[in-house]
């Protein structure tokens, strides 16, 4: 009889390079499950709790843990030790005082950074889709999956929408556009921020792309790889990033 269902764990070996586990150590690590974010660019519970926030000993604990409920996701709980974690999830453990934020760091694509409780509060997607709908309103599809049904018609595909982990509604917006901060979650230069500076439109055969200010320096990279993150300044915490 065939095997339903996908595979529960992976080969280290094949891990995306941001995990930083030991590959030889250990044969399998777990497996992330279709969902919210791409495979290549999350974690599992079980690694970020495990292995990098050392929170627990085994995974048998860190299931555990999970079962009870007591690990949040951007104010949620989440109970599956396969869901996909990604880019601006904000991550803690009911009771404590302590969280994190999943970002870009020195080159890795994702790693959790520590936060104050203000800034938990809060999460930052960018736009993908925008669809009209019925009654005059508008659905914007963020990077993370989730969807937001509202009047306004402003925002843009590209734009990052600041959502409230409290209530899910939309907080604030940053558009991209000229002096708007945005941090480079993909390609060489992964966790460096900078100032927009020049839109460059997409050509028959050039996608669309950004030039930067980054330290006194400009630096051009491709729309999809960037992710604005505030107006005036950045809105929320990041590491510090020189260029590769």
């Amino acid at each position: 009889m065939a095997k339903l269902g996908g595979s529960r764990s992976r080969k280290r070996e094949v891990l995306p390079s941001f995990y930083g586990v030991a590959r030889k150590k250990h044969t399998f690590s777990t497996n992330v499950k279709p969902g919210a974010h791409r495979k290549d660019l999350a974690y599992d519970p079980v690694t970020v709790l495990r292995d990098i926030l050392k929170l627990g000993k085994d995974s048998q604990e860190i299931k555990k843990t999970l079962s009870t409920g007591a690990f949040l996701v951007n104010g949620k709980p989440v109970k599956e030790y396969q869901a996909p974690l990604g880019l601006m999830d904000v991550l803690s453990i009911r009771g404590s005082e302590t969280y994190y934020r999943l970002l870009p760091v020195n080159g890795k694509a994702l790693y959790p950074i520590s936060i104050d409780k203000a800034e938990s509060e809060f999460r930052i997607g960018k736009i993908i889709r925008k669809t009209s709908i019925s009654n005059g309103k508008y659905q914007y599809t963020c990077h993370d999956g989730t969807n937001y049904v509202t009047e306004a018609s402003e925002y843009r595909v590209g734009d990052s929408l600041m959502i409230s982990n409290v209530d899910g509604k939309i907080a604030q917006s940053f558009p991209l556009a000229k002096d708007s901060y945005a941090l480079i979650f993909k390609g060489r230069r992964v966790g460096v921020v900078g100032k927009v500076i020049e839109l460059l439109p997409s050509t028959f055969s050039r996608k669309g792309m950004i030039r930067l200010s980054v330290s006194n320096k400009v630096v051009t990279v491709p729309d999809d790889y960037v992710i604005i993150i505030g107006k005036e300044s950045p809105a929320i915490k990041v590491a510090s990033g020189d260029l590769p």
